[in-house]
């Protein structure tokens, strides 16, 4: 057996075994969309568990929390009507948040300190969402530009070796 048959094997066997690394050749939308889906995957469980430690609080923290889920298993999956889901959820919370945080602000006299921590955190938790938002369109646009043997692809890799995308 030669050398190059021993390259080769072991790029087919990687391949049959959804196994892959940022040096095989892969479609440069296969491995972007990958790189995206990997992102929302992490920002909808982190999502997930703040909104899993506010159900402490209030029962109803729940349906967000079932929501932020259905967006991992979007990502995982790449399945584009979970992604809308969780897109319209993130952009629904956006509009919600700074509704009633511009409400409560004019509506109940608060001491400097409370206000300037409740206006604070609501542009925090607003630029996350917004974040969270733009890596959700960016998926659905991704993986709606791929074909159907190039999103087969996608979805049989089971582990691939990439960066982490922050922007």
């Amino acid at each position: 057996m030669r050398l190059e048959d021993s390259e080769e094997m072991s790029q087919i066997q990687m391949l049959e075994e959804g196994l892959y690394s940022e040096q095989n050749e892969l479609d440069h939308k296969i491995l972007k969309t990958y790189k995206i889906s990997k992102s929302v995957k992490w920002f909808s469980l982190i999502d997930s568990l703040f909104n899993l430690f506010f159900v402490f609080f209030s029962p109803w923290y729940l349906i967000p929390s079932l929501i932020s889920i259905i967006g991992y298993i979007g990502a995982s999956k790449k399945i584009v009507g979970f992604l809308y889901v969780y897109l319209t959820y993130q952009i629904s919370m956006i509009v919600l948040r700074l509704s009633l945080g511009i409400n409560y602000w004019f509506e109940n006299d608060f001491s400097v300190l409370k206000l300037t921590i409740n206006i604070i955190l609501t542009i925090i938790l607003t630029f996350f969402d917004s974040y969270i938002s733009r890596f959700t369109h960016l998926l659905i646009k991704s993986i709606k530009s791929l074909d159907v043997l190039e999103l087969q692809k996608l979805r049989n890799i089971r582990e691939f070796k990439t960066k982490f995308i922050f922007w």
